[in-house]
């Protein structure tokens, strides 16, 4: 946080280069939310099919509050610094391409996780994240704000937590 607000005061327009004061409009709005709707869709989809059954817990609203400190570094990193500065490549021009490259990297950063490698026995975090990290990335060159993402993030990681990591053990 530190080092976005040095930036940004001595470089106000990369604040909005890093997408975090760009407007959003009706539409970023309404893809944000379809995003949100599909991905928590697939979620407990996913949980119904491994666990059988599907409940939702108070507690994950405060751990999804709770994860935003996690979730905004993350797509700080991705969009607004990995993805900016490999679109300047000129092998990296094109939406697709680069969403593509930009996955697969978010990924294989979630292969490890604090207690093991992998972080379960299929590794859950890399699956979901390779469709997910194309998806913000996508979202992010189109509409260059990563605060939905950030939200979608907090949303999205408790719920594949309790709903589909745990259930594979």
């Amino acid at each position: 946080m530190g080092y976005i607000l040095g930036r940004g005061r001595r470089n106000p327009e990369k604040l909005d280069t890093w997408g975090i004061t760009r407007p959003l409009s009706a539409t970023a709005w309404g893809t944000g939310l379809l995003l949100l709707a599909l991905s928590a869709a697939l979620l407990a989809t996913t949980g119904y099919l491994l666990a059988g059954t599907l409940s939702f817990e108070s507690r994950y609203i405060t751990e999804m509050v709770e994860y935003i400190p996690a979730a905004f570094p993350q797509q700080f990193v991705l969009c607004s610094v990995v993805l900016t500065s490999l679109a300047t490549l000129p092998v990296f021009q094109g939406k697709w391409r680069l969403s593509i490259v930009v996955g697969v990297a978010f990924s294989l950063a979630h292969f490890w996780t604090p207690a093991r490698i992998p972080g379960t026995f299929i590794p859950v975090q890399m699956l979901i994240t390779l469709p997910a990290g194309f998806g913000a990335a996508l979202y992010f060159l189109t509409y260059r704000n990563i605060l939905p993402l950030t939200a979608i993030h907090a949303v999205f990681y408790p719920l594949m937590h309790h709903w589909i990591e745990q259930q594979l053990g």
